[in-house]
């Protein structure tokens, strides 16, 4: 077989074609994929499905309500465009004409397994937006009870009951301790033929299950842990009033909150997450002054003020997720073509991942170099379609 000279475009269209089958939760989420070509740190604005209210027309005296006409108006969330991922390598004149598939094997797979990586990390860890949860924190779910009542949460949360996903963290162990309920889904011949690489090829309860090695154990604040922490705060009337803010007094001097902590409060009802200020799979921590962390952005708003209100901090948890398609979103957009080497911009129809790959001269080593780049943003679109399945 004759060797083909490789191109952008032929490692392109065949960096998506290992990519496909690699894909989790990138596979399960509201993708946003357009043409236009964005700076990296723009903020664009993701369509946000249209929300309405169902009226009641009959009172119970028999009368009739006027009809409420509601205004079709699709919600939009901002996105910021502030990941760049990149992976580059020398290419060398043997490898530009090795056949596709060595060089596949050899070569893009590595690269483009690191680039797949990096894309399922951001959004995974959305999860630090979501307050709402299932289970027992340190506890792994492992039986049908167990998803029955994740499946309850949505319900209590109103979820469509089409395109629910939940994530699962699959190690050793956790295979082990699933071993029951997947005897189960196998009609009890314990074969697990419903495994297909990172999917379940069955629903439970309405949930398409898939698993991912890369869902990482979260461990809270330290706040918690200290001496009787106590909240303030005035609610808010509605989530349309901006972000929600209260304050935190401890009896130590120390102590932190960290973006994806999960809070609840005495006299308050609700479980509420603490936010990062960028919203968007951020990590950030709000450390105590003299005992007192002065702003807090939480969500949801408070349902009622708090003055002094005892806090409970969930503890260190696997955060496994039950959530709808449009719970979150990652918004692809081009990187800008270069004018002065070749380069290609390949997409898949499918998934709308995009994929930048160009062939350059690196100056310094005297030396051919490929690289390859996606330009995205990772955001949570609406926290009510999801909730923690706790591991």
């Amino acid at each position: 077989m004759a060797n083909q000279f490789l191109t952008p475009k032929i490692v392109g269209l065949e960096a998506l074609r290992i990519l496909r089958p690699q894909l989790a939760m990138l596979a399960q989420v509201n993708v946003d994929y357009s043409a236009e070509f964005v700076n990296v740190g723009d903020t664009i604005s993701v369509r946000r499905p249209t929300d309405f209210t169902a009226n009641d027309m009959l009172n119970s005296d028999g009368t009739y309500n006027q009809t409420t006409v509601q205004a079709v108006k699709e919600g939009s969330v901002p996105v910021k465009i502030n990941k760049w991922k990149d992976v580059s390598f020398a290419l060398n004149a043997k490898d530009k004409t090795l056949i596709l598939p060595v060089f596949s094997d050899r070569v893009l797979a590595p690269a483009v397994t690191k680039l797949v990586t990096a894309v399922e990390t951001d959004l995974l860890n959305l999860f630090m937006d979501v307050p709402s949860y299932y289970g027992t924190a340190g506890v792994t779910p492992a039986t049908l009870p167990d998803y029955a009542g994740i499946k309850n949460t949505l319900f209590q949360q109103k979820v469509p009951f089409t395109d629910r996903k939940v994530s699962l963290f699959i190690d050793g162990t956790a295979t082990m301790n699933l071993q029951p309920l997947l005897t189960v889904l196998s009609g009890g011949s314990g074969n697990n033929p419903n495994l297909e690489g990172n999917q379940l090829a069955v629903d439970i309860y309405g949930m398409k299950p898939f698993s991912s090695q890369l869902i990482s154990a979260f461990t809270p604040g330290t706040i918690g842990y200290e001496a009787s922490p106590i909240a303030s705060g005035a609610a808010l009337p509605d989530l349309a009033s901006g972000t929600q803010f209260i304050s935190i007094a401890s009896g130590a001097s120390t102590g932190t909150l960290k973006h994806g902590d999960i809070l609840s409060f005495a006299g308050c009802a609700g479980t509420y997450v603490v936010l990062g200020s960028n919203s968007a799979g951020g990590s950030e921590v709000y450390t105590a002054s003299s005992g007192a962390i002065a702003a807090v952005p939480i969500y949801p708003n408070l349902a009622s003020s708090l003055s002094g209100a005892a806090v409970t901090v969930l503890g260190a948890h696997t955060p496994n997720l039950a959530f709808h398609r449009d719970a979150f979103t990652l918004a692809i957009r081009n990187l800008a073509m270069p004018e002065s080497i070749k380069a290609e911009v390949v997409t898949d129809d499918d998934t709308g991942l995009s994929l930048r790959v160009s062939f350059g001269w690196d100056v310094n080593y005297q030396q051919d170099v490929c690289n390859i780049g996606i330009l995205y943003g990772a955001a949570t679109l609406d926290q009510r379609l999801a909730a923690r399945f706790l591991g």
